[in-house]
Order: structure tokens, then C-alpha cells, then sequence
């Protein structure tokens, strides 16, 4: 299955930044059931967030390393890179980058793997940077998503 766009789940965690500004879900089919802990270490494991984490070690003075992923995954650690996390369940993980608008959402059930974000805004009017990075954002959460996917289906 690909990576398709879908409306948030209600019972996400991310559902709570519904109607706060931009709020968007992706999911796909691992083919596979796995638990929480290895879907988070294949997303930000993955090829394609091990650039992200070197843009901002570099950029925010954010570093992280392998270790951090698997402890965040085991579910040790409460940040990486420039996320906390904010609330984790059996198969969710909801994370925040402080001072920012921006909310970070990994799920899984069963076979179906869900990644999405919010963008949070009071006013419901998000800045206009925002608002022109979120064709950018869609096309590099379906690549983010297809990356973890691909690494859990090895």
C-alpha cells in the first residue's frame, strides 16, 4: 500500500489540535504488525530523518545519534534532536518542538503505520512561512512515512 492522506483519527492524539491550526495525518500498510517501539526506531532510523537529524545538529545545535533513537523508542528518553515528547500510550507517540508551533504524531494499529502534524495556531491563521511550507510538508511526510515503512517491511 502507499503512503495516502487521511483524515486524523478521533481517538489520535493528535486529534487535539484539531480546528488549531493546520492539522494533517498520513498512513500506509507495513504489511506486518509491529509494536510501537520498532516503528519509532524505523521513522527516525530511517535514511530519510538521518538527514533531517544532520540538518539540525548542524543548524539548531540539536545532535542526535542512533542511541537516542533506540532509547527513545524503548521509550527511555523524552526527547530527540528538537522534539520532546508530550504524551506517549501503548501505540501512540505525540511530540512537541518547544517555542514552536509544530506537533509531531507516530501511531500504529495492527498493520496500518499513521505519521502526522500540526501545525498549532491560536488564531487559526498560521504565518505565512508556515502556510508556504506546507506543500513542501505533505510530499516530505509521504517520503518519511514510505521510509519507515520500507525499513519495518526488511
Amino acid at each position: 500500500m502507499a503512503v495516502r492522506k487521511i483524515p486524523v483519527p478521533k481517538d489520535a492524539l493528535l486529534s487535539r489540535y484539531i480546528g488549531r491550526g493546520h492539522v494533517d495525518a498520513f498512513e500506509t500498510d507495513i504489511g506486518k504488525e509491529a509494536p510501537l517501539q520498532d516503528c519509532i526506531g524505523a521513522f527516525f532510523g530511517s535514511w530519510v530523518f538521518r538527514i533531517e537529524r544532520r540538518i539540525l545538529a548542524v543548524a539548531m545545535k540539536a545532535p542526535s545519534s542512533s542511541a537516542d533513537v533506540a532509547s527513545l523508542a524503548r521509550g527511555e528518553a523524552k526527547t530527540i534532536a528538537v522534539w520532546h515528547v508530550i504524551d506517549r500510550t501503548e501505540n501512540q507517540l505525540l511530540m512537541r518542538v518547544p517555542d514552536t508551533p509544530v506537533r509531531t504524531w507516530l501511531a500504529v494499529s495492527g498493520t496500518r503505520l499513521w505519521f502526522g502534524s500540526a501545525l498549532v495556531s491560536e488564531t487559526d491563521r498560521l504565518p505565512v512561512t508556515y502556510r508556504a511550507s506546507l506543500p513542501f510538508h505533505a510530499l516530505y511526510s509521504r517520503l518519511l512515512l514510505a521510509a519507515a515503512m520500507r525499513k519495518l517491511q526488511r
